[in-house]
């Protein structure tokens, strides 16, 4: 039946941040997350022995590319105007 009256209903707005609101760590979580993905898990107090628990690595070569502009070089702009030139001149 529509037209039967529907009880009213309260609503309670509160303000609030859920990103400032405090939320402790979920340890389990997190000790299950590094022995699953191969890791170690480091309470901030312990990390002072992190650099000594991290593989070496090797060496590695890098190479520096120079990059060149073309367009602010002289060297292209007298090219191009020779070459237009030349063409000119034989299809005159």
């Amino acid at each position: 039946d529509l037209s039967a009256e529907t009880p009213p209903v309260n609503w309670t707005v509160l303000e609030g941040d859920p990103e400032r609101t405090y939320r402790a760590m979920n340890l389990g979580d997190l000790k299950q997350i590094a022995k699953l993905s191969g890791g170690r898990f480091y309470r901030p107090w312990e990390t002072a022995a992190l650099p000594g628990h991290l593989p070496t690595g090797s060496s590695l070569q890098l190479q520096r590319q120079v990059m060149v502009s073309l367009w602010n070089r002289w060297e292209l702009l007298v090219l191009l105007t020779v070459l237009l030139c030349v063409d000119w001149y034989y299809r005159r």
